[in-house]
């Protein structure tokens, strides 16, 4: 017990020395962010949070054509995840239980086909040991990202994989906090173009936790059936280490 509570004061010493960008290797900073993704996930056992979900259908330029609005609630036990959507708006007007549980159809038959673009995607995990062979990893500079001093990384996916991610990271230097992100799949899925992503970060207690998501994408079917659409999502309300049973997770894999 000792012994862990000497590694955990270690950690927590080695992760809040910021270095400058001559000082550390690309290398080192991988390592950083992944023992710091480790620490936080051996500190919180599980996690639940509220969205404010936007779904737009847009025209070819932008302009909004159709707009959903959701309040879900988000709940994570790794490798645990589930949603539950618990407020449906069309166009600002709140839509009656009926509605609502067709668009929970939808967003089922979406997570069942891996289709789902919300809180459930994690960019960060390419961080992990398990991902590093398949990637190549540039540090672009140090630089100020939402106030924060950061390490601009840009990880680049050696494999062709719609289920794989790349792009750009941002570090905080003082501590390895994940704190912007901008990613995309390495190969676009089937009759989609376009799938940007972004995520933004911030503090709740010592930990930085997803406080931000949003997504643009654009696709076609056949030869001049084009479509574009757009996610945003604001997460609020968090509440860490619950005491989240499994057998709530594995009520909605019985449903699958």
């Amino acid at each position: 017990m000792r012994f862990l509570l000497v590694f955990y004061l270690f950690m927590l010493a080695l992760l809040a020395s910021p270095m400058a960008a001559g000082d550390i290797t690309v290398e080192e900073i991988v390592s950083g962010v992944y023992e710091r993704d480790s620490l936080m996930h051996s500190q919180i056992s599980d996690l639940t949070m509220t969205a404010e979900s936007y779904a737009r259908k847009l025209t070819g330029d932008g302009d909004i054509k159709e707009e959903k609005k959701f309040i879900k609630k988000y709940y994570f036990k790794r490798p645990n995840f589930k949603v539950e959507l618990l407020e449906y708006y069309l166009e600002d007007e709140k839509q009656d239980d009926r509605a609502l549980e067709e668009e929970i159809e939808k967003a089922n038959d979406r997570r069942k086909k891996k289709r789902m673009r919300d809180a459930s995607i994690d960019p960060l995990k390419l961080f992990g040991p398990e991902h590093r062979g398949d990637y190549d990893f540039e540090l672009i500079g140090i630089e100020v990202r939402d106030e924060v001093e950061c390490y601009h990384l840009f990880a680049d996916c050696k494999l062709e994989d719609d289920k794989l991610l790349e792009g750009d990271f941002w570090f905080s230097t003082n501590g390895f906090n994940p704190v912007f992100t901008e990613f995309h799949p390495s190969k676009m899925p089937s009759k989609i173009k376009v799938l940007d992503m972004k995520r933004g970060y911030g503090p709740v207690g010592e930990w930085w936790l997803p406080q931000y998501f949003s997504l643009r994408g654009s696709g076609k079917v056949l030869i001049f059936i084009k479509f574009n659409f757009a996610v945003e999502e604001f997460y609020s309300n968090f509440v860490i280490n619950s005491g989240l049973d499994d057998s709530f997770f594995k009520e909605e894999e019985d449903e699958d």
